[in-house]
Parts: C-alpha cells; structure tokens; sequence
C-alpha cells in the first residue's frame, strides 16, 4: 500500500552506477572523487546537473553497460532545439506506482470503476503526454479499468471528448497544464455540455494558487481539494513528487495563518506548493544554495543531479512539534511518513507559458529580425501574467526602442503576429502551443522608450534583460 517498507538504497545505486555507467565513473574521475570508498560518505560525492554531466559525455556511455534505453523523447533547452532524454522500464514503473497512488490512495479510484483519462498534455515528443499514457497503460496492466484517450493541447478535440466519451464512464479524470485544463472546463461550460459528477484534475508544469484551486473547483462542481493534485516532475527526471490531502491541507492553513507560513518559507506573498515524494522510489537533497538535488534510479541514473529547481525540505516532526498538523482523517494519517518537500520554481533564467520555457535567448533572435533591426536596443523585459480569475496566461514582452526610434514606428507592423512567427521558428514547443490555441498565444509587444524607467515595472517575476549584462529573473512585489 501507501507506506514505504524500505527507503531507495541509494548507496547501492551509487555504487552500481560508478561500476556500470562509462560516464559517471569518468565523470567521478575528473573529480577526484575515489570510487571504491565514496560510500563512505554519500553526501561528499560531486553534484551533477546537465551540462556537467549529460552533455559531457558520448551518449551512450551515459547509460549501464552502454544500452540506450527503449523510449525517446524531449525537452527543449535554451537554444531552442530539443534536448533528448531517455526511459526505460524503472522509470515507468515509477510513474505507473505513482499513478496508483494518487489514483487509489487519493482519490478512492478501485480497480474495477470505469475510468475515463483524458490526457491534455503535449504529446509529440514531449515528456508529459507520453509518461501520462505509459502511467495510465500500466495501471489497466494492473487490473484497472482505465481508458486514456489523446487530445493533447487540441481543446476542440478535448470538448468533443467530454460530449460524446464522457457519459459513458463513471469517474473523468482530465490531466493536463492548468491553464489549459480551465480554459477547456470553461468552454466545456459554456456549451452547456454536463460536467462529469465524479470529475478529478491532474495538472503538471505550471503551480497554481489556492483560489486557482477553489475557482476550478466550484466552477467544475469538485467539492474535495484533493480531487485537484499537481504533480512535480521534469523531462530529466521523470515524476518526482505529487500533492496529496495532507500537503494540500498543510498549505491551505499556511495560506490563512501567516505565522505558519513564515515559519515554513519565510515572508511570502504567496505559499508555494508543497508535496510529498515516495523514499522507496527516489532521494532528495536540499544543497547549501537552496536547490534540489535528485538520486534516482533513471535510465541513466541521477547521483546527486541538480534540477536546478529553488526548493526546501520540510521537516514534519519539527513542525508538529510547534504547529498542530492539519487533520485529514484516519485514511490518510500514513502521510505524514512520508518525506515533505517544497518548490519554489527554476533557477535556469526562464519565463514560463503553459508550462513551456521561454528563455532571453528566444527574444534576443527575435529582435535582431526585420522589422525590429536596427530599432531596438536590446533590453527587455518578459513577463506572464494571468488572467480572466487566473485561468488564461499571456505572454508580454516589453521591448526598449533606440533613441527617436519612435519615429519609425510603422515599420513595426504587427508586432504580436510578427513575434509569435518568429518564437515559432525557435521554439518549437511554442510553435505547437500556437498551432493548438491560436491567437490565444500570441505576445502582448510594449514598445518602451528609450530610458523608461517604466521598462523594468512589473507585479511578479520577470525576466530581465539589459544588452552587455547577464539577464535574471526579479520580482517587483
């Protein structure tokens, strides 16, 4: 059931990679680190992350006994272009385990309930929309009654799904990013079909607030928080950790009682999620500058692999210690076994737009283009703001003109339509957002003056770029 019987053996997996992975032990060996005694002391041995690791090394030294694994896909990186990843039977035991969790432990889902699976990620070759499948394909390997259907990111395609499939199962559940799964319950609404009374939401990529969360809830009729579980994972390494009524209860108090939440995250205007992970299946390590560290039995095993995602342990007998838990009832009292994490968000300089990166490297190519040439300074600022209750987000970019470039305004056209052309053309989960919700994608473009100090004014994180500097990301709260 629930509770781990026995913690992942990370030392044994460290070991067993040092002896079969051509890569790690080279990797080891540049570092000075000594393999034979390195388990003396697991938390000596070097990070790595990808580009000190992934990228370093031929690609098949990066797996046991040089095998490639069976399963491909992607992720796109800063430049652009697709970063390719690898699964293999482990890591998709992982996700089918993980599944039946939220599925069974959370949600009370049994083995014989006909369900329904719509899965709204990007498919192609996109980690989400695959590993989601693979998860749902194991589960009705394991005696469920589980239908998955393949919308994707089509939301004509995922209403159809919910007038004509719907009806016919007795438990809905609709995984996807959540401005895309509102965007469809909203249109599913407002075309009058019915909206499944046993309807459970799965999201990833984007984190969401507590209000995001009461809104969808009373507008699809969930009564149960917990009925709405965001899951953590990444195309490197799968799915990491998930809510569960425990966490989502912890941060809804933390939400109402700010002395809790200062203890946990210090001054925060918003309580960022918080989640629990399974010790049978990985190891999590907060490192000294606050990020998170992964040891993962993976197609090509992580030993310490930094996600580079801002994050913090939670200690829950320190909490209980001071602060009464959040009772959410005998069946669920096992989760406080289990270990609690939570994220914060990528430290990679990066703005996110239904859960897919864009990075300063996307908007410098852009302005370098016809009609912006010679027009721009090259400082901007890009920034994604939510909308319509916090169920639509939209790209803005705001973009400092060259002194007395005003003048030539009309030369630059139609700048959303022209900016989304070329974000297309360099990032190609950006070209398939568009392709699957039209106009909806497109940037809002704000041409600044020259030396507007206005530029750089912003509610919330931005990413910052100035030409001749390194380009972050603030927060002007």
């Amino acid at each position: 059931m629930l509770l781990p019987l026995k913690n992942l053996d990370f030392l044994a997996l460290a070991r067993q990679t040092a002896k079969n992975v051509p890569a790690y032990r080279e990797f080891l060996k540049l570092k000075g680190a000594k393999v034979p005694n390195f388990d003396k002391d697991f938390l000596a041995l070097p990070e790595t992350d990808k580009n000190s690791y992934f990228r370093a090394f031929q690609l098949k030294k990066l797996f046991p006994k040089e095998v490639l694994p069976p399963f491909a896909y992607a992720s796109s990186g800063s430049s652009g272009k697709p970063t390719f990843w690898f699964r293999g039977s482990e890591q998709e035991r992982i996700g089918v385990e993980s599944h039946e969790v939220i599925f069974r432990d959370i949600w009370n889902i049994g083995k014989s309930d006909e369900t329904l699976v719509i899965i709204c990620f990007s498919m192609g070759l996109w980690v989400a929309g695959s590993y989601t499948l693979a998860s749902c394909r194991g589960l009705s390997q394991k005696g469920y009654k589980i239908t998955a259907v393949t919308p994707s990111i089509d939301k004509a395609d995922t209403v159809y799904v919910f007038k004509k499939l719907c009806p016919q199962f007795k438990n809905v559940v609709i995984a996807g990013y959540p401005p895309f799964v509102a965007d469809v319950l909203l249109e599913v609404k407002k075309r009058k079909i019915d909206i499944p009374k046993n309807l459970y939401i799965l999201t990833a990529g984007d984190s969401f607030t507590e209000k995001w969360r009461d809104d969808i809830g009373a507008l699809a009729n969930i009564k149960k928080p917990h009925h709405i579980v965001s899951v953590y994972g990444s195309a490197d390494t799968g799915i990491l950790a998930f809510e569960t009524p425990l966490t989502i209860a912890l941060r809804r108090k933390a939400q109402k009682d700010r002395a809790l939440a200062c203890s946990l995250f210090g001054e925060v205007k918003e309580i960022p999620p918080i989640l629990q992970y399974d010790p049978r299946m990985l190891f999590i390590e907060e490192s000294k500058g606050g990020e998170l560290l992964i040891t993962a039995p993976t197609a090509s095993p992580l030993i310490r692999y930094n996600i580079h995602d801002r994050g913090k342990i939670i200690d829950l007998n320190k909490l209980q210690e001071k602060w009464k838990l959040p009772d959410v009832g005998r069946k669920f009292n096992g989760w406080n076994k289990m270990p609690v994490i939570s994220t914060f968000g990528r430290t990679d300089v990066a703005v996110t737009l239904y859960a897919l990166n864009i990075y300063p490297e996307h908007i410098i190519s852009c302005i370098k283009r016809a009609p912006f040439k010679n027009l721009l300074s090259g400082s901007f600022l890009v920034y994604n703001k939510t909308t319509h209750g916090s169920k639509r987000q939209t790209l803005h970019i705001r973009l400092e003109m060259l002194p007395r470039a005003e003048k030539q305004a009309a030369r630059f056209g139609n700048a959303s339509d022209v900016f989304a052309e070329y974000l297309s053309q360099v990032n190609i989960e950006y070209k398939k957002l568009k392709s699957a919700i039209g106009r909806k994608a497109l940037p809002k473009i704000h041409f600044m003056q020259n030396g507007d100090s206005l530029l750089w004014k912003n509610k919330g994180p931005g990413l910052v770029f100035t030409k001749g500097k390194k380009s972050r990301i603030t927060n002007n709260d």
